[in-house]
């Protein structure tokens, strides 16, 4: 009888995925993190007087990929360099190599954006918003819903937990909440930047005004047409 062919069943395709997956997964918390340190740079303090795209490049995909290079190593060294099965799991221990460099820089972005947070409140709260004043809010909004929807399945991973008679309705909230966060990122990141986009904004209230006025042209002809 022929064995279909699935990716769970085909040892190199499921690891290739899994590398792509987390690889991803590390990408998108480093632009996080470059993100927010882009605008402290600019709002706090002039840390770097001329910024590096090199640097920039390197950090949000070089080190990623050495990352999940060397955790891929270790995992196949853990499996004593023998590819039988799909090697990928979150539980296990070779996981620490992609989570614990990504709960420090969560970290630090959580810290940048607390401070940049403070100093808009406590240094630019009698200023008159300039445009610029308004890009860096519109950067940081984004940069914290974002900062949201990575950080929350990160701890959650961390923290397993097991299904049982007691932690039953806890455990659905638990699986909810990572398969939400995780599934809808893509999904609830567009309609952040929808949102939060001045030409998408502009066009919803011209939309909306539109509607109003033809709701009242439409009533008023009603209402001539009634008096006649």
């Amino acid at each position: 009888m022929t064995e279909w062919r699935y990716v769970t069943n085909m040892p190199f395709v499921c690891e290739l995925f899994f590398f792509v997956l987390e690889y991803g997964k590390i990408c998108v918390v480093a632009w996080i993190f470059l993100e927010t340190f882009y605008v402290h740079n600019r709002i706090c303090w002039n840390l770097c007087r001329k910024e590096s795209l090199a640097a920039y490049l390197g950090f949000g995909y070089l080190l990623p990929f050495i990352n999940a290079i060397f955790w891929l190593f270790s995992l196949w060294k853990d499996h004593d360099f023998k590819m039988e099965k799909c090697l990928g799991s979150y539980y296990l221990r070779s996981m620490l190599i992609l989570s614990v460099p990504k709960l420090i820089t969560n970290t630090l972005t959580m810290i940048m954006l607390l401070n940049i947070a403070r100093v808009l409140l406590c240094h630019y709260k009698n200023y008159v918003p300039t445009v610029e004043y308004k890009r860096i809010k519109i950067h940081i909004v984004i940069a914290f819903f974002l900062f949201l929807l990575v950080a929350i399945p990160e701890i959650l991973h961390l923290f397993p937990l097991s299904l049982n008679k007691n932690t039953f309705l806890l455990f659905k909230i638990y699986s909810y909440t990572l398969t939400i966060s995780m599934v809808l990122q893509g999904i609830i990141v567009a309609v952040i930047f929808l949102l939060l986009n001045k030409e998408v904004i502009d066009e919803f209230r011209d939309l909306s005004w539109r509607r109003k006025n033809s709701k009242i042209v439409l009533q008023n002809q009603t209402l001539t047409e009634y008096t006649q």
